[in-house]
């Protein structure tokens, strides 16, 4: 996938790796596109990470 695959404000699960905390898995909101590869997501607690859209799984949410 790619960053334009993903709405703003989108639920995702992220599933990706870092070199200094190793595996990582956690949902966030879509903040939007961060380059032609990455997206910039906001996690539960505020943080805002810039991760590869192809480690982004997009997660349905339930209509209301």
């Amino acid at each position: 996938m790619v960053p334009s695959d993903f709405p703003r404000e989108a639920l995702v699960q992220v599933e990706t790796f870092d070199h200094e905390q190793g595996e990582l898995a956690f949902r966030a909101r879509v903040v939007g596109p961060s380059s032609a590869s990455h997206l910039r997501v906001r996690a539960d607690d505020g943080l805002i990470f810039i991760v590869p859209a192809a480690d982004c799984r997009l997660i349905e949410e339930e209509a209301r």
